[in-house]
């Protein structure tokens, strides 16, 4: 908000320092409204103000995205990976293969929310490394 009388047009404040917050990474993105589900709803009221959409896009959106329920937080948008599956996460997209091991353990020593993929969720540890080869030797439908 500090630099808000210097931007123009429209100005939508998305962070939060979470100073004293204790949760899980994504609850507490969600808390403070700055995860990517509470981000797109941000955007669609902008949208929705400017008459782009439908004035009931951000409610809609709102409740498909349980943005009331903390615990539904997540890191990620849905349906943004084009790959087969969910462990297909490098090029070429459709096949399974090294790069997309190594794209995982990426996200994973850098502790990137998308690897953090089972309870307990704010831990990076080995059950994320093991739901993460589950979906892998799934293989892609």
């Amino acid at each position: 908000d500090q630099i808000r009388p210097w931007v123009p047009g429209r100005f939508a404040t998305l962070g939060a320092d979470g100073f004293g917050f204790s949760d899980t990474r994504a609850a507490a993105r969600r808390h403070f409204r700055i995860d990517a589900h509470s981000m797109v709803v941000r955007a669609l009221q902008l949208l929705a103000d400017r008459g782009e959409v439908p004035t009931a896009a951000p409610a809609e959106a709102a409740r498909r995205y349980r943005l009331d329920d903390v615990n539904a937080g997540t890191s990620r948008l849905p349906d943004v990976n084009p790959g087969c599956s969910d462990a297909d996460l490098a090029e070429p997209y459709g096949v399974l293969n090294f790069f997309d091991l190594s794209a995982y353990l990426a996200l994973y020593n850098t502790q990137d929310l998308d690897a953090d993929l089972a309870a307990p969720f704010g831990v990076f540890n080995f059950f994320d490394l093991s739901a993460y080869l589950a979906s892998y030797n799934a293989g892609c439908p």
